[in-house]
């Protein structure tokens, strides 16, 4: 019977997990914003959702295969160990991504933050509607937090960018960009405001 090493292969799976959650991080930086919590037990978990109640979630197991032939493993180190933590990493980043995007289109219908441009292209005047559409936090000296994400394609950054510059150049948009800005401050204050009371 070949030797076990409990201290080295827990020490090895420590460092290749780290890895793996740092390519991961690397190709889909939205999943690097979220925070995780490690449970140790039980089937399922229940948590408090602001303004909705309880919450329980059964949970749900993930496997996903990754293949060592036996005259691999002596030489199973350095950048051919890379290699095979950057496949598995791809596979685990993509379904990652995937469990992501399904909640986020299950809680935006739930909340109703969703909005349907109907077709027309992204322009300035859409993408006011759209920063409209959702709430903003404030630090104490009244400065918008960059509290909320935008999960877009990168092949859709320049016209984001165009976006950007009309509202610049046109003053019937950037009037409206300060009004929805007040609007969004005047939300925030009540929302701090009930959340004092209830405290």
């Amino acid at each position: 019977m070949l030797p076990d090493f409990p201290e080295l292969k827990q020490s090895v799976m420590q460092e290749s997990s780290a890895k793996i959650r740092k390519l991961i991080h690397r190709d889909h930086p939205i999943l690097a914003e979220i925070k995780t919590r490690t449970q140790h037990e039980g089937r399922s978990m229940r948590y408090e959702q602001v303004g909705y109640g309880e919450k329980q979630e059964d949970l749900t197991h993930h496997s996903f295969p990754i293949e060592v032939k036996f005259d691999e493993v002596p030489t199973l180190i350095g950048e051919k160990l890379d290699e095979k933590l950057e496949g598995l990493a791809r596979v685990v980043g993509e379904h990652q991504m995937k469990m992501f995007i399904a909640k986020h289109e299950e809680t935006t219908e739930m909340t109703g933050n969703r909005m349907d441009a109907g077709g027309r292209p992204m322009d300035g005047a859409l993408l006011l509607d759209s920063i409209a559409s959702m709430p903003a936090d404030f630090d104490s000296h009244g400065n918008i937090l960059p509290t909320s994400k935008w999960l877009t394609h990168p092949s859709m950054m320049a016209t984001y960018r165009a976006a950007i510059q009309e509202i610049e150049n046109d003053t019937t948009l950037k009037s409206r960009q300060r009004d929805i800005r007040d609007k969004q401050y005047s939300e925030w204050v009540d929302r701090e405001n009930r959340r004092k009371l209830v405290e």
